[in-house]
């Protein structure tokens, strides 16, 4: 078989390495191509359900028209804005579209009160109708029959009701609704207009109050104004005041004789702070270098210096003479420094001085001002309280005044109101028209709803049989329920017309090499040895129950491995159903005449031969058998004994693989076997295994700390519109050329 054929099947059998978490690409959800593949695999049953449901729903409406039909009569009723309370104002109100639209669903709520209800049933155009004749209690059923069948609706982007009636009369039905309609048009007429007589009766009264309330105002501000003794009580005379100015200008020079007094007082510390210090600072050394004093002495300086420079160069650095003009230099910077500091001192304490004795000639002042500040604010105390009372009594006047002129609008606006055809919020637009055709039944909600039901109901059934089916029966179950690594997979014999005419299934390796079969255990054999060290050669295949392609798959595998090279032992390890015979038969030739009558393991576990007698070699080079025997009665006990060690010893020293056909789970073999051996492979097969089963068969080799090297799902088909489908088509066609070439 060509590399790209075994990559295209690597790619689906490749073993999970993960045996305790699921890949990200295991997730337990469904993918929207396995959720198509389900529908592809029942689609006959869905089709036919939707058939069915189409025919149902059709047969439905055919009888509720015949039978039971309703008519419905439509009209509108237009509601006006609650803002527009004056009708005098003809400018169009626009409120908020929210606050309108709840003012409509508050109108449409009082449409269907059970009061109205009940005034429309007690009305002689509804008591003759044959709806409200056919009621056993009308006023009872009647209400809840038009809770039912009466309805309301506020449209949102405009101010109308949809108002609705349905009845099995097209006559009846426009009858109720417009009834209604007039009924609750007229009741919020009435309603509204007592509503504004009673709020006119309250104005009224008020209005009575705010006059004899506004005269007593009037007379207590001329009182006050009288006995106050101030002129200028007005809020426009208050700033020409002369009260007002003086204290103003008073406030003002003493907040700058206060400013100047705390500017002196942080001079008076810095000159104190100068006076204790002996340095010149820079104000000092700019006085002093004005003095004449300072001047002479420096002029001296100059000509000194210039005579020490004729004396050294004369005379030289050392000399008396040198010397002493030097000495006449640093006298002189002397003389200077301490002129400098006389002159600091007494421009100093000048300054303190002069600082100090303004002090006292600004508080002195404060306080004579101070004086007649604390005068002009008694007199402006006087004046602010007889202001105040009268500001109080003029803001009385003018609040009872103007409530007196809203009172007085509000009035008029009512007495307007009142007059106003539009007063009422809610008015009649059209009378209802009598149906002509019914509202129900309708061919458009039953057939397309037949159809969906029965849509529905066939994918329902269809999801519910694929996830009643509990068998392993893809690797996605294998990945999502096991949790094992997935060795290999092999297709059922069915899907394979190479392997179909096959009689015995543990033969497939041998009797046709080059089938798609034949190519799984190859690839069953490579993720084996991935998963095997270097040092681990015996393998122990077995299953959960009987029947599940155990026997074939260990057959098959250890042919797999002869065919790569390797030298490999069949060991016939069930001693209830051996089938080393069948698979691999012997002949007369196989082993020596002197124990042509022992049968195999049993023999060499009880004693009664040795390892090289219970060998014979298979017509496939590389592949020895070791037979089962015949049934002992303590099969458990001897494969738990010291005897079956020893014989694994010696096969995992002369051979490359040792491949123990094991008993399924169901005995305690199969555990005995799987602790012995270097590593366990568990058989599960598609159309047998259920997932229950598997996962307690891997719990069981767990709880014995078995080296559970994975599984591999035997008899696996490609279910319609899945992956294995299309993969097992290319394969065939891929195939063609190998397998003509090989038939010739």
């Amino acid at each position: 078989m060509s590399d790209l054929t075994r990559a295209t099947i690597n790619s689906i059998s490749r073993p999970v390495h993960a045996a305790g978490t699921p890949s990200p690409s295991q997730a337990i959800g469904m993918t929207p191509k396995e959720i198509l593949a389900i529908f592809r695999r029942h689609i006959w049953m869905i089709i036919s359900f939707t058939i069915a449901g189409l025919i149902v729903g059709g047969i439905a409406w055919f009888l509720c028209l015949t039978y039971i039909p309703k008519y419905t009569a439509i009209t509108v009723v237009r509601v006006e804005s609650p803002d527009r309370q004056d009708p005098t104002n003809i400018a169009t109100t626009t409120g908020n579209k929210d606050i309108l639209y709840q003012y409509r669903v508050e109108m449409a709520g009082r449409m269907t009160q059970e009061s109205l209800f009940d005034d429309l049933l007690r009305l002689d155009a509804v008591r003759t109708t044959k709806w409200f004749q056919s009621l056993d209690n009308p006023f009872v059923d009647g209400i809840e029959k038009l809770k039912d069948d009466f309805g309301v609706s506020p449209q949102r982007e405009s101010q109308l009701l949809t108002v609705s009636m349905r009845t099995a009369s097209p006559a009846e039905s426009a009858t109720i609704v417009n009834i209604a309609v007039d009924l609750f048009v007229n009741k919020q007429a009435e309603s509204s207009k007592t509503d504004i007589q009673y709020k006119l009766q309250n104005l009224t009264a008020q209005e009575t109050v705010l006059k004899r309330d506004l005269l007593n105002a009037n007379n207590a501000l001329d009182d006050w104004r009288a006995s106050s003794g101030f002129t200028g009580l007005s809020m426009q005379e208050e700033d020409q005041h002369t009260i007002n100015q003086k204290e103003q200008q008073l406030v003002l020079q003493l907040d700058n004789l206060e400013n100047e007094i705390s500017r002196l007082e942080e001079q008076i510390k810095t000159y104190e702070s100068r006076v204790q210090t002996t340095g010149i600072d820079i104000v000092t050394q700019a006085q002093t270098e004005q003095d004449s004093i300072v001047l002479a002495l420096k002029q001296e300086k100059a000509q000194i210096k210039t005579l020490l420079e004729q004396k050294q160069s004369s005379l030289g650095e050392n000399h008396r003479t040198v010397k002493e003009i030097r000495e006449r230099i640093i006298q002189t910077d002397r003389q200077i420094e301490e002129r400098y500091l006389e002159i600091a001192r007494v421009n100093r304490e000048s300054q303190l001085t002069a600082a100090q004795d303004q002090q006292r000639s600004l508080e002195t002042e404060r306080a004579t001002m101070q004086a007649k500040r604390n005068e002009a604010a008694v007199q402006l105390k006087g004046l602010e309280n007889a202001r105040a009372e009268y500001e109080r009594l003029v803001t009385t006047r003018d609040r009872f005044k103007d409530s007196l002129d809203l009172l007085t609008k509000q009035i008029e606006k009512f007495q307007t109101m009142l007059n106003d055809p539009e007063t009422p919020k809610i008015r009649k637009v059209a009378i209802a028209p009598k149906p002509i055709y019914p509202s129900f039944p309708k061919w458009q909600v039953f057939f397309p709803g037949g159809f969906i039901l029965g849509f529905m109901m066939g994918a329902g059934l269809a999801f519910l049989v694929e996830f009643l089916n509990d068998k392993l029966r893809t690797p996605k179950d294998v990945a999502t329920n096991i949790r094992i690594p997935l060795l290999g997979l092999i297709c059922h014999s069915e899907e394979d017309a190479e392997v179909s005419k096959i009689k015995v299934p543990a033969l497939v390796m041998k009797e046709a090499p080059h089938s798609m079969t034949s190519e799984f255990y190859r690839q069953l054999r490579t993720n084996l040895k991935k998963s095997l060290t270097g040092k681990q050669k015996i393998i122990s295949i077995t299953s959960g129950a009987g029947g599940e392609g155990r026997t074939s798959v260990a057959a098959n595998l250890a042919v797999s491995f002869v065919v790569e090279g390797t030298k490999v032992v069949f060991v016939d390890a069930n001693f209830r159903r051996p089938a080393s015979l069948t698979i691999f038969p012997k002949s007369v030739t196989d082993m020596p005449s002197s124990v042509q009558k022992v049968t195999g393991l049993s023999d060499y576990l009880t004693g009664k031969c040795s390892l090289s007698d219970i060998l014979r070699h298979c017509s496939l080079t590389g592949l020895d058998v070791i037979d089962s025997g015949s049934l002992p009665m303590n099969p458990s006990e001897l494969l738990e004994g010291s005897r079956m060690d020893e014989l694994l010893r010696q096969l995992s020293v002369s051979y490359d693989y040792v491949i123990i056909d094991s008993p399924p789970m169901l005995v305690a073999d199969a555990k005995i076997l799987a602790m012995k051996a270097d590593g366990c492979v568990l058989v599960f097969n598609a159309t047998k295994t259920r997932k229950g089963a598997a996962q307690r068969v891997t719990r069981e080799l767990r709880s014995i700390n078995a080296n559970l090297l994975g599984c591999t799902l035997v008899a696996v088909r490609s279910l319609k519109g899945g992956y294995f489908d299309e993969m097992f088509k290319s394969y065939r066609d891929y195939s063609k050329p190998q397998l003509a070439a090989s038939a010739k």
